[in-house]
């Protein structure tokens, strides 16, 4: 009984390292990543948006370890293809290149261009008279197997 108290208590302890560790590890990044964020939100921030659209809730921080950015929500009377065309015609001509157009389930579309190893993010959600979408700057880490953009430098 008394071996494997020990050993659940071994376990717990290794639990606790892990998950301080881990605390530590994101922390880090947090600091490390922090101009770059703050950079890409001004660039996000920049970037143009059609007449019209309304913007759904505040610029969300994305920088936990994962990929590091930022996000912001629109809606719009506009359809998804609309949307998803309006971004194309505006960003191509300032640098950036698509790398995936994906139809997904229940009319929703994503498509993400890429440009100096930063992807931007377009996500459309079709609702009932609307559509609500996210527009996002995200920079992932080379060995990332979703980085679509680890060719772009």
């Amino acid at each position: 009984m008394r071996t494997v108290f020990n050993a659940v208590a071994g376990l717990n302890a290794a639990a606790a390292l892990l998950y301080v560790l881990s605390f530590l590890q994101s922390v880090y990044a947090e600091k490390e990543n922090g101009p770059m964020v703050e950079s890409m939100r001004a660039q996000l921030g920049e970037l143009p948006v059609a007449r019209g659209d309304r913007e759904d809730g505040p610029f969300v921080v994305v920088n936990h370890g994962g990929p590091a950015g930022v996000s912001r929500g629109f809606s719009t009377l506009r359809s998804a293809d609309q949307i998803i065309d309006y971004y194309k015609v505006v960003l191509e001509p300032l640098g950036w290149k698509v790398a995936e157009f994906r139809q997904l389930e229940k009319r929703r579309q994503q498509l993400i261009l890429c440009k100096a190893g930063v992807a931007f993010e377009v996500a459309t959600v079709p609702l009932y008279e609307k559509t609500s979408y996210r527009v996002s700057l995200l920079r992932r880490s080379a060995n990332d197997a979703s980085n679509r953009c680890a060719s772009s430098h």
